[in-house]
Formats: structure tokens, sequence, C-alpha cells
């Protein structure tokens, strides 16, 4: 799926870059890599990209000197207008997202699946981890009525690891395999990000960042981006409960 977010904020992308490059959606990518979390690390890189976003004492803000509010899309502007106000790594990644990326986000976990590079579903219709939590434990004390306290706790932490797993997206093998491949691809992108920094196309950063996370920022012009919001990259799919949002349906989980 080719990046509608991409073509419609980069319409230069093509310039000075690798034609391999654009064989691959930079938000697919960061998606599989660690859903929302990452997806949203990424477009808050290409806005900062864009000059629309800064980072003052680790935090980041709308940036005083951006006029161009005409130019940004719909969604664009909602998610920066939560920036007016400096905002901590924490508020940033528990941020509401605007429908039109929230439904982003389900097209590529939903096509993620179809390619068989994801597993699993999502915590849906009422079933929490509260529930889960209260659950498990009212199936260990129906267990230690029955048996010894070790088999019963290894039956619930056997139970636990269960409901874990299918109540959360994972990724495959294959999806592993994908992002592996893609990782000796664009070696050469990481290295460039390192090496010429600022001088490395703007598609080429951010295809970088895809694949590899924030942490090829380092030392950068965008190391103070990298450094608030983390270059580690989620492994928890399905689990992060984001304000505003249905674990069920959206941004409630790293994946949407």
């Amino acid at each position: 799926m080719t990046s509608t977010l991409t073509q419609t904020t980069d319409p230069d992308r093509d310039l000075g870059t690798n034609l391999a490059e654009h064989q691959v959606d930079p938000y697919e990518i960061a998606y599989l890599r660690g859903g929302s979390l990452e997806f949203l690390k990424l477009r808050l890189f290409e806005l900062m990209q864009m000059g629309c976003l800064i980072v003052t004492n680790r935090r980041l803000a709308l940036s005083p000197d951006f006029q161009n509010w005409s130019e940004l899309t719909p969604p664009d502007q909602q998610l920066l207008t939560f920036f007016r106000t400096p905002r901590t790594s924490e508020e940033t990644l528990d941020l509401e997202f605007p429908q039109e990326l929230e439904d982003a986000c389900r097209q590529y976990r939903q096509e993620l699946r179809q390619r068989k590079m994801l597993r699993g579903r999502l915590v849906t219709q009422g079933i929490t981890y509260v529930f889960v939590a209260a659950l498990i434990l009212w199936f260990l004390a129906l267990i230690m009525t029955v048996t010894m306290l070790p088999a019963a706790i290894s039956v619930a932490i056997a139970f636990s690891v269960i409901l874990h797993y299918r109540l959360g997206y994972r990724m495959t093998h294959e999806g592993k395999q994908y992002l592996e491949q893609l990782g000796v691809q664009f070696e050469s992108l990481a290295l460039s990000c390192s090496a010429a920094r600022a001088g490395a196309p703007h598609r080429t950063q951010l295809t970088a960042v895809a694949v590899f996370g924030l942490g090829v920022l380092a030392e950068s012009p965008f190391d103070a981006l990298a450094k608030t919001l983390g270059a580690s990259t989620s492994k928890e799919y399905g689990t992060k409960k984001a304000k505003g949002h249905d674990s069920g349906g959206g941004c409630g989980g790293c994946f949407l």
C-alpha cells in the first residue's frame, strides 16, 4: 500500500532517492515493526522534517516559525493542534489520534493480517485486561479448591500466557522475516543517515526511521526527537491503552 500520508506531504520525494525505497511504504513498515506507537513516531518525525514541530526541554511543541497551515491535511492540522502546548513524551504517546490516522492504522492492520504478517486478535467488545485479570484470579481460586497450590499456579500461568497471545496481535514468522530482509536491504540508509545526517533526502531519512526506528537519528539534527520519544520499538501489540480510543478497534493498542 502506497502511503497516502507521504504522497500528500512530500511531493518531491522521488528526487535523489533510491528506487528500492519506493517499493515499500514507510508507514506500513513502522506499523508492522511496532504498531500505532511507531506509526505515530514516524508521523511526528515527518512533521518535524517539514518544520512543523520542535523539541525544547525534552518537550515536543508546535514550531513558532511554521506558517503554512493551509498546506497541511486536516488530520495533520488536528494532530499539530495538540502541540500548541508543549508535551512530554508520555503525553505525546498517549494522545488521541485523528480519525483519519486511526483509520489508516486499521487498514494497515487488516492488510498485514491478510498477508499473514500479523496474527491474533484485539481485546474487543468489553473484554479488557482488567476482566482478564479477574478471570485469571477466579480460575486460580477454582483450581486451588481441587488441587495443590504449585499445580494451581502452573495452570494459572499457562492460562495467562494463552490469553496474552489470544488477545493481542503478534508478528508472524513471515512478518519477522520480512523485517529482517528490509534491515538488510536498507542497511545503507541507516549508514547514510548516520554519516550524511542533514544531507540525506527526507524520503531516505523517513524510510530509515521506519525500518530501524528513531535510533538512526542519533547525533543528527533530529537527535532531540529521538531522545524525547525514545529509540526503542514497542514489542507489546494490542496492549497499550491510549486516551480516547476503543481498545477493540482503534489506537487503543500498540496496534490500531
